[in-house]
């Protein structure tokens, strides 16, 4: 038995160990809500950073030391990620879906092209890792909500981009209409299974 859940181990250890990396702890974002009951989270909103492609450190420190009121869970770029809040904390960062959403801020901009968030595989895989393993904690469907089903209260995917539309509390576009959301959710789904 021992010798079968090593192997298994390994087997899921090799797909993507690269891009797996444990999430570094830190710093904490300076400005946040409350803490939150964890059954309250029923949606993971995909942001970018408006930042270079390696810029989680300094999207990292920007939040751990702005007087302006901005907060997230997770940034990552192609190198890293920094868990920045606790899941039972509300970030401030897609006004509607603060209290409800966990937010992570991908290192790219609004901006970029298809190809553009194609070249940045890394910061893809390394994000729907994440999700991945929220989906499975939180049991949200790695699935893109309409917008009809976000205002519904409905469990998913969204953008923060979305999050504006459906509730008219912020005018952020991000991650930007380009963003390959079939492709992030299909590697999400991969990352769901490997992990079971």
């Amino acid at each position: 038995m021992a010798v079968l859940g090593a192997v298994e181990t390994s087997a899921v250890t090799l797909r993507d160990a690269k891009h797996q990396r444990p999430v570094i702890n830190g710093p904490r974002c300076r400005n946040h809500g409350p803490r939150r009951a964890l059954s309250t989270i029923r949606v993971i909103v995909i942001h970018d950073a408006e930042a270079p492609s390696n810029g989680a450190t300094g999207v990292a420190n920007y939040g751990a030391t702005t007087g302006t009121a901005v907060s997230w869970h997770v940034v990552v770029d192609d190198n890293k990620a920094f868990r920045q809040l606790p899941d039972g904390i509300v970030s401030w960062t897609a006004p509607g879906c603060n209290y409800d959403g966990l937010h992570i801020e991908q290192c790219g901009y609004a901006r970029y092209s298809k190809l553009d968030w194609f070249r940045h595989q890394a910061t893809l895989k390394r994000a729907a890792w994440i999700v991945a393993k929220w989906c499975r904690l939180y049991k949200i469907p790695p699935v893109w909500l309409t917008d009809e089903g976000l205002r519904a209260g409905k469990r998913g995917l969204v953008t923060h981009a979305q999050v504006s539309r459906v509730y008219k509390r912020s005018d952020h576009t991000d991650p930007g209409p380009n963003y390959p959301r079939g492709y992030f959710a299909l590697l999400v789904r991969r990352r769901i299974g490997w992990l079971e």
